[in-house]
């Protein structure tokens, strides 16, 4: 499980109405991830403390969600995000389809 915190932001059309919202996704690092999931993943579990982990949390959020999370689209597999509070709190879960 992935987790982090961003701020939406709002995208006007050129007469000033709101066209939709989006939450920008970070570069993926260790400390967004949990750990001890990803050493017992069976898919990650070899690679969670070696060097080419940084490649697969690159992979996992071109594959997942980009640059951006749009808030008008249904949301991706695996994906999950909360707006209650002032910054959405994203929860990605690799391998969910």
């Amino acid at each position: 499980m992935i987790t982090f915190r961003a701020k939406p932001v709002q995208v006007w059309n050129m007469d000033d109405t709101p066209a939709y919202q989006y939450v920008p996704v970070p570069v993926l690092r260790r400390s967004h991830c949990d750990m001890e999931a990803f050493r017992r993943s069976r898919k990650y579990g070899g690679i969670a403390n070696s060097e080419l982990f940084p490649n697969a949390l690159t992979r996992i959020r071109r594959d997942m969600t980009g640059d951006m999370i749009r808030l008008d689209r249904p949301l991706p597999a695996g994906v999950a995000i909360d707006l209650t509070g002032f910054l959405a709190a994203v929860t990605l879960t690799p391998g969910v389809s």
